[in-house]
């Protein structure tokens, strides 16, 4: 439970607030769900009601990714209990999620093109015998090639979307360079303050940051970015709120001066070592201005372009070994040159570049579900391109991927409400 310190804040922001959205509903499991419910009540200061007394609305697409951890509720919910789980949060999420009423919406709001729109539906349909991936969608992939690049540069700032962080950060660094090149000027790096860093030793410390990409922080003036943590969501500041790249403020020392002109002076595309900037300076397309200068500053007029400081933030951490996690100060931004499934879900972008490719060995796979949220990020057709097929195969291996089971079973058994709309 929370403190009392804690909740009463809270009690104060949600005084007024009767109906709470929960959006990208695929990514929680019933344990989640429940804990939601326990803290809402908490915060209503209301035992008897599920929810406090406050009314849910669950808003997704089950076609998309599942949870990270967890089940989906359409697994969970189909089946008996396995009994591990029996009188558990899991269980009484369950409980809580039968509760709920369904209603199905079947129009695609995102999509402006009709054969976009008839494919996103063909990989929707419950109804067809076989696999909804078949090969006439593989026949459309659009496959990138120097030639979009030529003739539409935008395509070097497109994310590539990807299955793994490890493919997502060195992507990242592979088309800052490119993208440095093009538009002259160079790469700023710095290593992310490890907060136990004397402890450990500079020798532990190297291994460390050799082995960690997520600990080396990487600039290019006008490159795109995306938060990572959840600054303010309340004003637009969110986990996954893109942004662009403006400049850097370093520390005032003797060295800013030699910094400055390193900076100035070096070539496209070269890579300069720099210490940690006081901050990193972005502007955020998605935020209203005049919204945004109501209650804040913004560093050029007419445009929200805010400083993201250096500091401790939610989720920076790296984990060494089982039992050992170390943490780290950073800024809250990753470049997106290339962004995974997961990370793109829920957003609406002009380009997307896909790596459908068949992985070796361990590396994450793309499933049915990711395929189904990146090909459906983007208005048109046009505008998606693959990457080139790695081995023989012809993406032959997307022909066996599917949706889950489970929720074919749940979406013919569960009751559903038509809307009104």
């Amino acid at each position: 439970p929370l403190s009392d310190d804690q909740v009463i804040p809270l009690r104060n922001k949600f005084e007024k607030c009767k109906v709470l959205l929960i959006d990208e509903t695929s990514m929680i499991d019933s344990i989640f769900l429940w804990k939601i419910h326990v803290r809402l009540q908490q915060i209503k200061d209301n035992n008897t009601m599920p929810f406090g007394g406050m009314v849910i609305l669950l808003v997704g697409d089950f076609f998309q990714l599942p949870p990270v951890t967890g089940n989906p509720f359409y697994v969970s919910a189909m089946g008996d209990i396995p009994d591990k789980y029996v009188g558990t949060t899991y269980e009484f999420g369950l409980d809580l999620l039968k509760q709920f009423k369904i209603i199905t919406f079947g129009h695609q709001y995102r999509s402006e093109d009709d054969q976009h729109t008839a494919r996103i539906n063909q990989m929707r349909d419950m109804t067809i015998d076989n696999n909804p991936i078949d090969q006439n969608l593989i026949d459309s992939f659009q496959i990138l090639s120097s030639e979009d690049v030529k003739s539409d540069p935008s395509w070097l700032a497109a994310p590539v979307v990807v299955a793994s962080n490890a493919e997502r950060h060195a992507l990242n660094v592979t088309q800052a360079k490119r993208y440095a090149m093009a538009n002259g000027v160079p790469v700023l790096r710095w290593k992310k303050k490890l907060l136990m860093a004397d402890d450990l030793g500079d020798p532990l410390c190297d291994i460390i940051y050799d082995n960690e990409p997520s600990l080396t922080g990487l600039f290019v003036e006008g490159a795109p970015a995306i938060l990572n943590n959840n600054l303010n969501a309340t004003d637009g500041l969110a986990n996954g709120t893109p942004l662009i790249l403006h400049s850097v403020l370093l520390p005032e020392d003797e060295d800013s001066v030699r910094y400055r002109e390193m900076i100035s002076n070096a070539q496209p595309g070269t890579i300069i070592d720099i210490p940690v900037p006081h901050a990193v300076i972005a502007s955020v397309p998605s935020i209203d201005n005049a919204k945004w200068t109501s209650k804040h500053k913004s560093l050029i007029e007419g445009q929200v372009v805010i400083p993201f400081v250096n500091k401790r933030h939610l989720g920076d951490t790296v984990t060494l070994s089982k039992d050992q996690t170390l943490t780290y100060k950073s800024h809250g931004i990753d470049l997106a040159f290339a962004i995974t499934f997961h990370k793109i879900q829920g957003q609406t972008k002009e380009k997307v570049i896909l790596d459908l490719n068949q992985r070796p060995g361990r590396l994450s796979h793309v499933d049915y579900h990711g395929l189904y949220v990146g090909w459906s990020r983007v208005k048109h057709a046009a505008n998606i391109r693959v990457l080139p097929c790695q081995n023989d195969d012809n993406f032959e291996h997307l022909l066996q991927l599917k949706p889950n089971t489970d929720l074919k079973q749940w979406l013919n058994t569960i009751p559903h409400l038509q809307p009104t709309l």
